[in-house]
């Protein structure tokens, strides 16, 4: 009866598991690939992604890029296609534009339920359509309706984002792929199993944290496409960066991928090296000026619609300065979930075990690891002993990747806002790739919980949440810091290190011509770490011939004179504009009245709307204003998979689906049936001997 019991739930359990794993329209479709989808979510076929060209034109420190991504359709339906692809966080997008045979559509900008209304409608119609809006502040959805069978499609967009300076070196960022979002509370495996452990050979002590008070994310689907299998690769991808920094360039690396490099009087121009490219890592260049021609500050200005906007660039001097070390407490917290599997959590480990080593003998210190839920090392913070230390590595050498990324009781246990002592200054460094879909109530309990901590996030593998990691560090006044590869660890951390051991400049002010700038941003202006330059954009009533910054150093006030040279440069009201969105973004963080969410909202309409550019509440939209699909076709549904990104490992272990759960229950079952019966044979058998 117990063999026919469990034969019977291992069948039951396999025909569940095989069901969730259907490739329906966010699971298991083969990398870069549209998939033919019904309204009832029945899969029909697929479409394969034919290219992406990208070609970014850098002018001084503004990125201007253009991505061209040509699709075809080979079935005999008309389709709808929607694909979610990343930005880097601070691009503000502005153009949209659809090539469809000899036609070409404009998009334009629209408040963001008006932009759905146009497109439903336009789709309805038959008429060819497309929709731009944000996800999130680095990711984005586009979706194309009625691409006839048999036809070709391009969707060109344009973004804007200002590059970054750190280390003495400029760097551009790329974004091919994306790591799945974990969504809590969401039904997705792991996230709703308490796999709380007792593992005291591994020196573990303390309990779980309690589950994720966060309901399910309701754009969970828009920002979780499918991801493709490892290995494939049938989305192609080119880029050409064409690089007028303004000053003779020394340095010019392409980070992660082979390519080639043309040194012009004007210009630099790189391109990937000849043949195919998986889009699975981040595209990275960095560059530096000539030694003998290292600038200090930049100006940009423009005129723009009546208004003059300015974008200051000033770099701090990188002299090694004198210090007495402070006493520091500092809490290491490592993301040990699912997604961080394979090159991930070797890099992350290896980065962990690198700030060990760099504890002095006056700090103290304590690890937190969480996945589905938190441990720490200690109950509380422990000196920097070498006995300390020794099993502080043990123990991470000894940590694996598995579970949920339940990241919100890792945050409040390490953001302590009253365990600070004077005298002492206490550290958070975060270690994770970000792969939440939660974010804002994560900023809200970093708000809540800082006190006077600060926070400084490690992006960990090819393709992290650079937007939840960055606006982390700066709710936590700390400073985000990216490793992408094992290789990159000793640098990346010695980075970090120059950093948090060192002075920091606080309140912060710019005053041009003795005067205050009128709407800046960021306001107020965050700390200032060693090696980290300050980036302003704001309005202007005229361009400044000086700036002077005043701020406080160990508890001093110091100022200091720069002169600038103004340079006139085109984009910069996109840079400041993109710069407000993100303030007003800011202070809708744990923001719950009604009027004045409102308020922040229609704020972001109108910028968005004045300045052509897509917001979390405006989108891009384009109609081609003749019809092309009958009423009596039916109009079918295609969605986009990412390739998995690169040293990335997705099984059982990680940041399991039901179906996942399913199936390898099913399969236990009735191997224990198997088992039964061969026994129940065996036991017949001898009886029947004696």
């Amino acid at each position: 009866m117990t063999r026919q019991l469990l034969h019977t739930l291992g069948l039951f359990f396999l025909m569940i598991g095989q069901a969730q794993a259907l490739p329906t329209e966010w699971q298991e479709v083969e990398s870069g690939t549209l998939v033919l989808q019904s309204d009832s979510g029945e899969v029909l076929g697929a479409a394969p992604l034919l290219s992406t060209e990208v070609e970014l034109i850098v002018t001084g420190v503004i990125a201007r890029a253009h991505v061209s991504q040509s699709f075809s359709n080979p079935s005999q339906d008309w389709v709808e296609a929607v694909y979610v692809f990343p930005l880097p966080e601070n691009a503000a997008v502005d153009h949209l534009r659809l090539r469809i045979g000899d036609r070409i559509i404009e998009g334009q900008i629209k408040e963001k339920q008006q932009a759905r209304k146009i497109y439903a409608e336009a789709k309805a119609k038959g008429q060819r359509t497309g929709l731009v809006e944000q996800q999130r502040p680095n990711l984005f959805t586009t979706s194309v309706a009625n691409i006839p069978p048999g036809e070709s499609i391009v969707v060109e967009l344009e973004y804007q984002h200002t590059v970054e300076r750190e280390a003495g070196e400029y760097r551009l960022r790329f974004p091919m792929t994306l790591t799945p979002r974990y969504i809590p509370n969401a039904g997705n495996g792991a996230s709703q199993m308490d796999i709380g452990r007792a593992d005291a050979g591994r020196g573990e002590i303390g309990q779980p944290e309690s589950k994720s008070i966060f309901t399910a994310i309701a754009d969970a689907v828009a920002i979780s496409p499918p991801i493709g299998r490892q290995g494939v690769n049938n989305h192609p991808i080119d880029i050409t960066v064409r690089l007028k920094a303004g000053f003779p360039v020394g340095l010019v690396e392409s980070v992660d991928h082979p390519a080639t490099i043309e040194r012009g009087d004007e210009e630099v121009v790189v391109r990937l090296a000849k043949g195919d490219h998986m889009a699975n890592a981040d595209f990275r260049l960095r560059w530096a000026p000539a030694r003998s021609e290292q600038a200090q500050a930049a100006f940009y200005t423009e005129t723009w619609q009546g208004e003059l906007y300015g974008l200051l660039m000033l770099v701090p001097p990188t002299t090694e300065v004198d210090i007495k070390p402070v006493p520091r407490d500092v809490v290491y917290v490592l993301d040990t979930s699912g997604s961080m599997g394979g090159e991930s959590i070797r890099q992350a480990k290896s980065a962990l075990i690198m700030a060990l080593e760099r504890l002095g003998p006056k700090d103290r210190f304590n690890v937190i690891e969480f996945n589905s839920g938190t441990w720490s090392l200690w109950p509380d913070i422990q000196a920097a002993s070498p006995g300390n230390i020794a099993m502080a590595r043990s123990y991470v050498h000894s940590l694996e990747a598995r579970g949920g990324t339940e990241m919100l009781g890792a945050m409040q246990r390490a953001l302590c806002p009253d365990c600070t002592p004077e005298g002492r200054v206490r550290q958070v460094i975060f270690l994770t790739d970000g792969a939440v879909g939660n974010e804002r109530g994560l900023f809200a309990a970093i708000q809540q919980r800082l006190g006077r901590t600060r926070l400084f996030t490690v992006g960990i593998g090819s393709a992290p949440n650079s937007h939840f990691m960055r606006k982390a560090a700066q709710f936590g006044r700390g400073s985000y810091t990216y490793i992408a590869s094992t290789s990159e660890v000793a640098r990346a951390m010695s980075e970090l290190f120059a950093k948090i051991e060192r002075p920091v400049m606080t309140d912060i002010q710019l005053q041009l011509d003795g005067k205050v700038a009128r709407e800046q941003f960021p306001s107020p202006i965050a700390d200032l770490y060693y090696g980290e330059p300050l980036i302003a954009t704001m309005k202007l009533n005229g361009p400044p011939s000086e700036v002077m910054v005043v701020g406080t150093i160990d508890g001093q006030v110091v100022k200091a004179q720069v002169p600038v040279e103004v340079s006139p440069r085109s984009g910069v009201h996109v840079a400041w504009a993109r710069s407000k969105v993100e303030s007003l973004q800011d202070r809708m963080v744990g923001r719950a009245e009604p009027d004045a969410v409102a308020s922040l909202r229609q704020a972001l309409i109108d910028i968005g709307l004045f300045h052509h550019m897509v917001t979390p509440h405006t989108s891009l939209v384009a109609v081609d204003v003749t019809p092309v699909r009958a009423a009596d076709e039916m109009l079918q549904k295609k969605r986009l998979a990412n390739n998995p990104p690169k040293g990335t490992r997705f099984g059982l272990a990680q940041t399991a689906s039901p179906a996942s759960l399913s199936l390898t229950l099913g399969l236990v079952l009735l191997c224990v049936a198997f088992i039964l019966f061969r026994s129940k044979g065996h036991e017949r058998r001898s009886y029947g001997a004696a």
